[in-house]
């Protein structure tokens, strides 16, 4: 059906060998291990992954007695799953060295093939000294203060020297009215807004940079299995024995050409050089973020603290003005 162009209808009826060959093929399309095919298996398909004398065992997780692999086809003993974790370490190794020079497809265009920004751009953080002041606590919602006479006294002490030091802060900062100090609240806030969002889009960026490094290394890995396919005299017995393998290597080369936009795609050197650019971006904005977030709750703290002292000043003018009964 396929070789005609019909698209044959999938139903969701799955024997329990079926399932656990699927999801053993997945795992070990990527495992570099046995422990690491373990966890795959468990975290992705809840299946148990056991050894009992050399011999591989799986246990479906609807079933309480374990198939081995022997049951399952000699894709799934230890001899061939073995072989196939050291390929996948010698494929990784690979794509970390030099070798990972190669090309990804889809080179339409003879366009430059490093379209990333350069490390230098990098703007500074912002800097911020934090000081030590603290809000000033109102007696009257405080229920310990309430209880307690000498906590009441102590909290009175720290209040006036918090007030003093909000009092040193505006005078130290030049702010001669209320309007100029909440404006540059008001702009501390934006500052914060905006170097958050900068911060999320960096994040972003570097969540699809490695997705992209992922299938580049995946394309790379599985696509001498692809040209061995293609010169296959028997296409249906080599895609049978190596379904997982050309799955994985048509959905990194569909992939691939989604992100290309009909040009020519980066070297894998110069994805990994885009990412360290990415992460020193975004280890730089962390920082800039947290300076603005700090900055803006200092000025908040003030903010707070000139509300109490001109509470208090009023409340001390109304008990002024008020007339003894």
């Amino acid at each position: 059906m396929k070789e005609d162009g019909i698209t044959p209808k999938e139903t969701r009826y799955q024997t329990e060998k079926q399932f656990l060959r699927g999801a053993i093929d997945d795992a070990a399309s990527t495992a570099r291990s046995p422990e690491e095919f373990s966890k795959i298996l468990d975290e992705k398909y809840h299946i148990i992954f056991k050894i009992s004398r050399n011999r591989y065992s799986y246990l479906h997780p609807g079933r309480k007695k374990y198939i081995t692999g022997r049951n399952l086809g000699t894709r799934y003993t230890e001899d061939f799953l073995l072989k196939t974790f050291e390929e996948n370490t010698k494929s990784h190794k690979e794509q970390k060295e030099e070798i990972l020079e190669q090309q990804t497809p889809n080179t339409s265009t003879d366009s430059p093939t490093v379209p990333f920004s350069d490390t230098s751009a990098i703007p500074a953080p912002f800097i911020f000294i934090k000081s030590d002041l603290r809000l000033v606590i109102d007696l009257q919602t405080c229920i310990k203060a309430q209880q307690s006479e000498a906590y009441a006294q102590k909290v009175k002490l720290t209040n006036l020297k918090q007030m003093a030091q909000t009092v040193a802060y505006i005078q130290e900062h030049g702010y001669d009215s209320l309007d100029d100090f909440h404006a540059t609240l008001d702009q501390a806030s934006d500052q914060t807004s905006a170097s958050r969002k900068s911060l999320k889009d960096t994040e972003q960026q570097l969540k699809d940079m490695n997705e992209q490094i992922h299938f580049t290394g995946q394309y790379l890995a599985y696509k001498n299995v692809y040209a061995d396919y293609r010169k296959s005299r028997n296409k249906e017995k080599f895609y049978e024995e190596h379904q997982a393998e050309l799955s994985l290597y048509d959905t990194a080369l569909r992939t691939l050409k989604e992100k290309s936009g009909g040009n020519k795609l980066p070297s894998m050197k110069a994805l990994y050089a885009e990412k360290d650019r990415l992460v020193e971006l975004r280890n730089r904005q962390r920082e800039d973020f947290f300076n603005h977030r700090d900055y803006e709750r200092e000025l908040r703290t003030v903010s707070a603290n000139i509300d109490m002292i001109l509470k208090k000043n009023y409340e001390q003018l109304h008990d002024r003005k008020e007339p003894n009964l």
